[in-house]
């Protein structure tokens, strides 16, 4: 008997109205049992493929080469190394035959081409030439010896030159005034002078009469480029 059975029971006195009706509905109904069915269960139709992104888990391993019998790979070895000795050798042949090939072809090439003998540098050829003319400036305060030199670069190669002008002295020594110019290639120039001198040396110019130079010209080096 249930529990709502029991309490119905003791207050049966007290049930004038058919309480326990309704009671007893609120008992708990007897539990259903459910049935247990055997079955087979199969496998499934559908096989999983395997991702190609993980291709390499299922990818099959490479077998390692079988083991030649010692014998066979000792005539491997011997037939490997004589082969690379006939490459080699075969190599050599070729290249002596190259060689010689070239040495021959470079010989007939220069006997139907001779090589021209190598055309020597010019060498620098600097000199000089020029005219010029002496005279005197007489002034109260002070006499001068003059000169006019016109020289020209006749040479191949610029030209530093000493030009000095020569005014000579009747009874001691000339009296000698000196420049330096740059003569380029083919170049001219005039050359004046200008010396002080004392009323006694333009005196013993004008006695002078013995003829001389006027003037002289030392090249000390050149520069430039040498013109053939």
């Amino acid at each position: 008997m249930s529990k709502v059975d029991a309490l119905a029971a003791r207050l049966g006195c007290a049930d004038p109205g058919g309480l326990r009706a309704p009671l007893a509905s609120l008992a708990d109904s007897p539990a259903e049992r459910t049935p247990t069915v055997a079955a087979d269960i199969g496998l499934a139709d559908a096989v999983a493929l395997p991702d190609p992104a993980f291709d390499w888990i299922y990818r099959s391993r490479k077998s390692a080469p079988v083991a030649l019998p010692a014998p066979a790979q000792a005539d491997r070895h011997r037939r490997s190394r004589g082969d690379r000795r006939d490459a080699r050798g075969q190599l050599a042949v070729l290249l002596i035959v190259g060689l010689l090939l070239a040495v021959v072809g470079w010989i007939g090439w220069t006997s139907q081409h001779p090589v021209s003998a190598a055309v020597a540098a010019p060498v620098a050829h600097a000199t000089v030439s020029g005219s010029g003319s002496l005279s005197y400036e007489i002034h109260p305060w002070q006499d001068y010896l003059t000169a006019r030199i016109e020289a020209a670069n006749t040479g191949n190669v610029g030209e530093a030159v000493k030009i000095s002008a020569i005014w000579p002295q009747a009874g001691q020594a000339a009296i000698t005034a000196d420049r330096w110019v740059r003569l380029p290639y083919g170049a001219h120039r005039t050359v004046m002078f200008r010396t002080q001198a004392a009323p006694y040396q333009v005196e013993a110019f004008q006695a002078s009469h013995s003829p001389g130079t006027v003037a002289t010209a030392v090249i000390k080096k050149t520069f430039g480029e040498v013109h053939t």
